[in-house]
């Protein structure tokens, strides 16, 4: 890592260490967006982080950005970072203006009501992350058509997922629309960043829970000592720190393999294994805090919450272990040795 990634990592962290808390969890929750917040990324040029240096960014590799995202995991933050960062990556490769406000991103599938036409959006979306709070939204059709849509324009319907983020739903009738080329981007393409993105995002999310969990363990006493003594607590911890340790280097994995041909295996190896470390440390925190985890006063609910949202967003862990099998058949019998060892999914395995 450079020492500009590391200081643009610092710097990140630092921000949101800052401007986190279990207040601005809940009120985000509510519907107050903490608009403070996200001046302050985007005075700290943050926002920009995936753009290129010829174009306006700091001129971080793609992966080193994305690898931004496990900050936001880490500190539970109710921001859209993540999808912006690839949406203004992809307006920045056309030479579009790069907004300020949150711009978010949703790849339609097959079967989705939504047109675009001769500068006109007409249909709808049942689910765009963070589109109530955002300015924009970049919408991915199948076959590869896309436009940006004002919010102003459309008409939302507010949900929220189990995390409580915005997941809102989409309508609209002639709105307009302005298309954009999407260049080198395949929808397939804007759906693996997506899914590495919330991998990476579920690592850093189960790093806090571990954090919360020893912490936890080493303060709380029962029978006069602290229960980290415990045999059954030890064991859930060791169990907790493997879950973590694998997350997190299948993560780091799949961003390494970015722009090489083991890309898609990776990713998909990534977010398979993310998703099964989620659930199994969600669980093993929330016994190990016993009755006081599952309050709403405590804070290990706005982590837990999140792995369970984020490990079904683009994809849950049956879906990718599908897509590496069919890779695997593909291959062949005679390369399916040669394909698990030089993939993510030998790494998935090994975990």
């Amino acid at each position: 890592m450079s020492e500009v990634t590391q200081l643009i990592n610092d710097t990140l962290a630092r921000i949101l260490r800052d401007g986190v808390d279990a207040g601005v969890r809940d009120r985000a929750e509510a519907g107050e967006f903490p608009h403070a917040l996200w001046k302050t990324l985007v005075d700290s040029g943050l926002t920009l982080a995936s753009v290129p240096e010829a174009l306006g960014g700091p001129g971080l590799e793609l992966a080193e950005a994305f690898a931004l995202t496990r900050a936001l995991g880490n500190h539970a933050a109710p921001l859209p970072l993540a999808e912006h960062l690839l949406a203004v990556r992809v307006l920045a490769e056309q030479g579009l203006p790069l907004p300020e406000n949150p711009v978010t991103l949703v790849c339609t599938r097959r079967g989705a009501t939504i047109a675009l036409r001769d500068g006109r959006a007409s249909g709808s979306i049942a689910a765009v992350p963070w589109a109530s709070v955002a300015e924009q939204v970049l919408v991915v059709l199948p076959g590869g058509q896309a436009g940006l849509l004002r919010t102003a324009d459309v008409t939302l319907t507010p949900q929220r997922n189990i995390a409580g983020e915005p997941c809102d739903a989409l309508a609209c009738d002639g709105a307009p629309v302005q298309p954009v080329d999407l260049g080198a981007w395949l929808p397939d393409n804007l759906t693996l960043a997506l899914a590495l993105l919330r991998a990476v995002m579920a690592s850093g999310a189960m790093a806090a829970v571990l954090h919360t969990s020893i912490d936890y363990v080493q303060t709380r006493k029962q029978f006069g000592k602290p229960i980290s003594g415990f045999q059954a607590v030890q064991h859930s911890r060791a169990v907790l720190a493997g879950e973590v340790a694998a997350a997190q280097r299948i993560a780091d994995s799949a961003l390494e393999s970015h722009g090489t041909a083991a890309f898609p295996h990776e990713v998909a190896a990534a977010k398979a294994r993310t998703g099964e470390a989620a659930g199994i440390v969600a669980a093993l925190a929330h016994q190990v805090h016993a009755a006081m985890g599952f309050t709403h006063e405590h804070h290990l609910h706005h982590f837990t919450r999140r792995l369970w949202a984020w490990r079904d967003d683009y994809g849950n862990e049956a879906h990718w272990q599908r897509e590496l099998g069919r890779a695997i058949c593909v291959a062949g019998a005679d390369n399916a040795w040669g394909f698990i060892t030089t993939s993510g999914a030998g790494r998935w395995q090994a975990s």
